[in-house]
């Protein structure tokens, strides 16, 4: 890529993990708009064109986010059609922050799975952190705080995944992590979350992170036999 004109190639030397990472390739950026893909991820060839469309149909919105599928370490498809959780076309910030507290998981996705308006994402302080498993949904709540979103019902990313690495310590601290997440922002953003938001969504990212763990499970054994899951 490096004859092309429009690529600038840096290179960021080793330590700091994801934030730091995500961080520096960001504040690099000149566009109106973000699109983060980590090495591993895919994009479809029509992904970043339907993305600045709804941009372009709906420019108060912060950011526009799809449905993925689910990848093993091949890139064979396991589970297809991921994300959103039901929401669609152009959602308000709050019903989006909402539904994703109330779910107990990241209904946004993966950055593979986003675009940003990059001022959005530098006006919310840039990549949220302070929880370390959810530093994407974090930082998409934070940007949500600033306008509407767009949903799009359609898998125009790939998250590859390597089920091996879950644990039942790992499932543990997520789902504290998931926790502490909900309540910093209902006392960051009084009125923003009612009691039963709170409750429903901390037992469900707990529910959901010892869910996931088996889920993952059962893909990797899958993924073993050759077996796909595509629905």
């Amino acid at each position: 890529y490096t004859p092309d004109p429009r690529v600038r190639i840096s290179r960021i030397t080793a330590g700091g993990g994801a934030p730091r990472n995500w961080t520096t390739v960001t504040g690099q950026a000149s566009g109106d708009l973000i699109k983060l893909v980590c090495g591993d991820d895919l994009l479809h060839p029509e992904c970043l064109a339907q993305q600045v469309a709804a941009f372009d149909r709906h420019p108060d919105a912060v950011l526009v986010a799809s449905q993925r599928d689910i990848l093993d370490p091949s890139g064979r498809v396991l589970v297809a059609g991921r994300g959103v959780q039901g929401l669609s076309g152009l959602v308000p910030g709050s019903k989006a922050i909402r539904r994703t507290v109330r779910s107990g998981t990241n209904v946004f996705g993966e950055p593979a799975c986003v675009m940003f308006e990059r001022a959005a994402l530098a006006d919310s302080g840039g990549w949220d952190a302070r929880s370390p498993y959810l530093i994407d949904q974090a930082t998409c709540a934070q940007v949500l705080l600033r306008g509407p979103m767009v949903a799009i019902r359609r898998s125009l990313a790939g998250f590859r995944v390597n089920p091996g690495q879950w644990s039942v310590e790992l499932s543990r601290e997520q789902a504290a992590h998931a926790r502490a997440f909900h309540h910093r922002l209902a006392a960051e953003n009084p009125g923003l979350l009612s009691r039963s938001d709170l409750w429903m969504g901390d037992a469900r990212a707990t529910a959901m992170a010892f869910a996931r763990r088996g889920t993952y499970r059962w893909l990797e054994w899958r993924s073993r036999h050759g077996h796909g899951v595509e629905q």
